[in-house]
């Protein structure tokens, strides 16, 4: 159908949809009003060629010089929380030059991540100093008085533990006391005694002196100097911990490496198979446990953090002999998990489909998986909501890592149907009333990531209010922020919904502002305000189309001199968004009225006004539209009559 023809002040290079990248390219769509006026203009698919400024906008990569590290360039790929970021600052700019773009090139994050406040995070937060010359902060001459380190060890105890729980609660107890003995503190071992500095440090992450944590992290390090390059149990241990204090203080790419350093001596002391031979340090069936928890343990972390930084994984599931610990749950429920997400980076992230609709039944297959999870273990639609599971850590930590795992699963098919919908609005807009069926699948798969964004918020908010320890697991930042991004994001393409996106957004900025105030919360805080006031004031310029320019856009700029209006969208509610499990969208069966109800349907979204143009998903906004032929074929075209191709 034709489109509604809009003046635009500066041209526009369009790349022609034939230049396909795929070797087996397939017929290009009919020629439309884009192709003729770029045909107009000189530029056709012969005379189009890819160009270094193409890039592929999956991944991501930024540079950094500092006079501590020297210069440093970090890449993330395609599911990390800084590439789909990079979609947010590309659909806000509403830029198109990936179109036609060959796969395989990465793009340079640096201006989004200042604008979203984000290089903090990105290329990790900057240590405190040199902490390994100071005193620790309240320990008088550098000793450990033992109610300062009971308060670290019980904060790990109620917030981390159930990740890292081969280690049992008495033994560390009983090397804490002993390490704030100044006369049995010597005799620790250095192993022993990195071990549970690491531990503490963690601990004092749950505070709002960062820097304590940090100087117990310069001890720890210290002290393993002289057994860094140990292969055994204990050094995989202190290589995990070092990973898991550097993920939760927010150094991510640090994390990821000491996890491939423990996944290396992992395979070097041939901890992934079974064998009766354990070793003279200990004994029989009490050790082989130790061993296989140790090794599950592992292989959750690695598979979890390649997941969200978007790297390649150091451990294959086929890789691992040895069984499942018979005496710890929490690690039995984690490598589950794992497993799942190990599926969802193969699949979603590293096999490339035919088609977008093989993609998602792909998706729906771990989907299955996913409720199958839950109705195990209880959590999320499937929780029994009693007063325990309500106070349980256990409980949080595998139901935010669901969540989680849900929106990255279907997060991409957001970005395919906003180019889908810019792609094809002057042949077939998709249609709010569903009429064409064979888009119904990709409406539900943005549902299924939108619900899980909203729900994620629901739950963090509500089990904040009845798990204490909750408000001091600053990991939840990351979570609370990967969904409001979505939330973001949405709101760029379906502008009508801002309202209730931003309802559930001020609940997480209520909530992370109720959390212990250090740094990384305080940064993720910012970071989120940021996003929300940048998209606020695009949403609204859209809105108001006789006020909007496009490529004359300032974002920086613009939300320097926007007011500080958070604080009214904050007042709109005096509590967050409940979360109830019966309302959990995740499961047919369980809402079955309800489940292909369209967003709009819903009686708390905002009214849209017909007079400012045509209907929400027929607007020619210049919505983002990136290159998704890792993950989507060039050929998105759906075909009436004959469902998805």
């Amino acid at each position: 159908m034709p489109g509604t023809c809009h003046f635009r002040q500066l041209p526009r290079t369009r790349r022609t949809f034939a230049l396909a990248s795929h070797s087996d390219s397939r017929p290009g769509p009919p020629e439309d009003n884009h192709s003729s006026r770029d045909s107009a203009i000189g530029l056709s698919a012969a005379s189009v060629e890819p160009t270094d400024n193409d890039d592929l906008r999956d991944s991501v990569r930024a540079s950094q010089a500092n006079e501590r590290s020297g210069h440093i360039q970090l890449y993330y790929g395609t599911s990390s929380q800084f590439a789909f970021l990079q979609q947010l600052h590309r659909a806000l700019l509403s830029d198109d030059s990936s179109l036609g773009r060959t796969p395989g090139s990465v793009q340079d994050v640096s201006p989004g991540l200042e604008i979203f406040m984000q290089n903090a995070f990105f290329f990790g937060i900057a240590p405190f100093g040199d902490l390994a010359t100071e005193n620790l902060v309240g320990c008088p001459n550098n000793e450990f008085p033992l109610e300062l380190m009971e308060s670290y060890i019980d904060n790990f105890m109620s917030t981390y533990y159930p990740l890292v729980s081969f280690v049992t609660e008495e033994h560390l107890r009983t090397l804490v006391r002993t390490l704030c003995n100044v006369e049995t503190a010597s005799s620790i071992p250095p192993q022993s005694k990195t071990i549970i500095l690491l531990v503490l440090a963690i601990g004092a992450l749950s505070t709002e002196n960062l820097e304590s944590a940090d100087q117990l992290l310069a001890r720890a390090k210290a002290e393993n100097a002289s057994t860094d390059e140990a292969v055994n149990l204990r050094a995989v241990h202190i290589s995990l911990l070092l990973g898991l204090y550097q993920m939760n203080i927010g150094r991510p790419h640090s994390g990821y490496l000491h996890l491939g350093v423990a996944c290396r001596k992992a395979f070097a002391m041939g901890l992934h198979m079974d064998t009766n031979d354990v070793g003279s340090d200990a004994t029989c069936d009490t050790n082989q446990e130790f061993r296989r928890a140790t090794m599950w343990c592992l292989y959750f972390h690695e598979i979890w953090q390649s997941l969200i930084l978007g790297r390649k994984c150091a451990i294959d599931r086929a890789d691992i002999s040895c069984p499942l610990p018979t005496n710890n749950p929490m690690i039995c429920s984690l490598a589950r998990l794992a497993d799942i997400m190990a599926s969802c980076v193969k699949s979603i992230y590293g096999h490339r489909t035919q088609s977008l609709w093989e993609l998602y039944r792909t998706a729906e297959g771990i989907h299955n998986e996913l409720r199958q999870f839950a109705e195990t273990y209880s959590i999320a639609a499937a929780s029994k909501d009693t007063e325990e599971s309500r106070k349980s850590v256990e409980l949080l930590i595998l139901t935010n890592i669901y969540f989680h795992s849900v929106l990255l699963t279907f997060r991409p098919f957001l970005v395919a149907r906003a180019s889908c919908k810019r792609r094809y609005q002057t042949q077939m807009p998709l249609r709010v009333d569903g009429v064409e069926g064979d888009e119904m699948w990709l409406r539900q798969a943005c549902r299924y990531a939108m619900d899980a964004a909203q729900d994620q918020i629901s739950f963090i908010c509500s089990r904040n209010r009845t798990i204490e320890s909750g408000k001091r697991m600053i990991y939840n930042c990351f979570f609370m922020e990967s969904s409001c991004t979505v939330l973001l994001f949405d709101v760029l393409g379906e502008d009508y919904k801002f309202s209730h996106n931003v309802e559930y957004i001020n609940a997480a900025i209520r909530c992370i502002s109720g959390m212990v105030q250090g740094i990384t919360v305080m940064s993720a805080l910012k970071s989120i305000k940021q996003m929300l006031s940048i998209v606020e004031h695009e949403s609204l310029a859209r809105r108001n189309r006789a006020s909007f320019t496009p490529h004359s856009h300032n974002l920086a700029s613009a939300s320097s001199q926007l007011p500080n209006h958070l604080d009214s969208h904050g007042n709109e509610m005096d509590s967050a968004p409940d979360y109830n499990d019966s309302r959990f969208m995740h499961y047919p069966q369980q809402e079955q009225d309800n489940v292909m109800i369209h967003m709009r349907d819903k009686p708390d979204t905002l009214p849209y006004d017909h007079s400012i143009g045509s209907p929400p998903l027929e607007y020619d906004f210049d919505i983002f539209t990136t290159n998704l032929s890792n993950f989507f074929p060039v050929d998105l075209t759906f075909q009436h009559g004959q469902g998805p191709i």
